[in-house]
């Protein structure tokens, strides 16, 4: 894959599968090389390629809306509305009640 030159240096993006090691080098005015500061490891032919250990695929985490506590703001967060804890407990209050107290929050 031809890397081209951006203001940073060469940069490319390469999809790799999950939980796989990925070995790789890079081919510098005609020349193999490696990166000294990333991982290495030689190949069964004894070749220093570098290498990259991608990360395991996220498991999903499927969780009851009600039951999800948000950790802090995020940008994604939605907005919800709650009934007061006085129209959800009290044997008193009618669904009325509750909808009206809902709809003055």
């Amino acid at each position: 894959m031809h890397l081209p030159k951006g203001a940073s240096g060469f940069v490319g993006n390469v999809r790799v599968p999950w939980n796989e090691k990925v070995p790789y080098k890079f081919i510098v005015d005609g020349k193999w090389v490696i990166r000294n500061d990333r991982p290495t490891e030689f190949d069964g032919a004894g070749n220093l390629n570098n290498v990259l250990i991608a990360p395991s695929k996220p498991i999903p985490i499927m969780e009851h809306p009600s039951t999800t506590v948000p950790q802090g703001p995020t940008d994604s967060m939605i907005s919800t509305t709650t009934l007061p804890e006085e129209s959800l407990l009290s044997s008193e209050s009618s669904p009325q009640n509750a909808l009206a107290a809902d709809q003055q929050d």
